[in-house]
């Protein structure tokens, strides 16, 4: 939350899905590591009767989401993944004379091996920030990590204003101002409402292909810190 009670927020992980060109790069980029018979794993729209690759890849070699095949998934029968509007898509490795078609939503994960043989990777993307610079404009600190299941039914503000109610005035009280410190009951309870709320948006948008719901939140008390880095 920021000092004038408004809410922002920062990504501190990247999105690892198809969708990334970082992603795309990264995976094109190990042609040069494998043999000559290695096939990295295509990055395509999540649709069932063709390939439909994402990426275009100029002349000059230069990656850009093709514009000319987006502007037509709607007719093609692609819909939407999240409540911001991102089509779903996948790594796929087509089938071959000795597995069938592999297909995986992410582009980072543990334990598909098959698919890091293709260009999925274990390892992790790291994000550091420092709150001594962020001190100055902060009131308090939220931190919520969570799956796929609880982002893609969201924007990212409206997640944040479930734990944020916890320091909200109290309903009713004549003059109330915002708390000082956090209650852990009302952080819980909030959480719990989230949570609630998410089953329910993500059963209306995706009924029986519903995700399961991992969340933590991490909520600090107002900064105070004085103190300065050594």
């Amino acid at each position: 939350m920021l000092a004038d009670g408004s809410i922002g927020f920062e990504q501190l992980c990247a999105d690892h899905t198809p969708m990334s060109v970082d992603e795309y790069i990264r995976v094109a980029r190990l042609t040069e590591q494998r043999d000559e018979s290695w096939e990295p794993a295509l990055f395509v729209y999540d649709s069932e009767d063709e390939l439909l690759e994402i990426f275009a890849v100029s002349n000059e070699g230069s990656v850009t989401v093709d514009e000319e095949l987006a502007g037509k998934l709607d007719e093609l029968g692609v819909g939407y993944k999240t409540a911001r509007g991102d089509r779903p898509c996948a790594l796929v490795v087509p089938e071959t004379d000795r597995y069938g078609q592999q297909k995986l939503g992410m582009t980072r994960t543990i334990g598909d091996f098959y698919m890091q043989h293709h260009g999925c990777t274990y390892e992790p993307a790291v994000s550091c920030i420092d709150l001594f610079d962020l001190v100055a404009q902060l009131s308090q600190v939220t931190l919520i990590l969570a799956s796929d299941g609880l982002w893609d039914v969201w924007p990212y503000k409206d997640v944040l204003k479930y734990p944020l109610r916890a320091t909200a005035p109290d309903a009713g009280a004549e003059g109330s101002s915002p708390r000082d410190l956090l209650e852990p009951d009302a952080v819980v309870g909030h959480l719990r409402e989230l949570v609630s709320e998410t089953r329910r948006e993500s059963a209306e948008m995706f009924g029986e292909s519903a995700d399961n719901i991992t969340a933590v939140c991490v909520a600090f008390d107002k900064i105070g810190c004085n103190a300065q880095p050594s």
